[in-house]
């Protein structure tokens, strides 16, 4: 039996998707997947925030959490197993470093406000 026209586009997506995440952010695909769902997990610990904050936390969350399992995987040079579980880690650790880059951003923007 033919595969379904619907199942063809779906894997050409995914196979676009994982292609393009690679060659503009030299991450793999599954390093962004993992990363993003550890940086929802720890979204759900974080202080109550509005829809726009949360949106760039889990957006930067999810980009740090892919870059550390990335750069972890190349350090250890193991497998995809591996890479997955760091970016998990990494996307949920994130929280911590995404809070603090983001409140010394809106604090040194706030000084630029006051002085003109």
């Amino acid at each position: 039996m033919p595969p379904e026209p619907t199942s063809n586009v779906v894997a050409s997506i995914a196979a676009s998707a994982s292609t393009l995440a690679m060659a503009m952010l030299g991450v793999d695909y599954y390093a962004l997947i993992w990363g993003l769902i550890g940086a929802l997990l720890a979204l759900y610990q974080a202080e109550r925030m509005g829809r726009i904050r949360s949106l760039v936390f889990v957006a930067l969350s999810t980009l740090v959490g892919a870059a550390c399992g990335t750069a972890a995987t190349e350090f250890i040079g193991s497998s995809r197993p591996v890479l997955i579980v760091l970016s998990l880690i990494a996307g949920f650790g994130a929280q911590v470093l995404v809070t603090t880059l983001l409140r010394a951003l809106l604090s040194h923007v706030g000084k630029l406000e006051s002085k003109t």
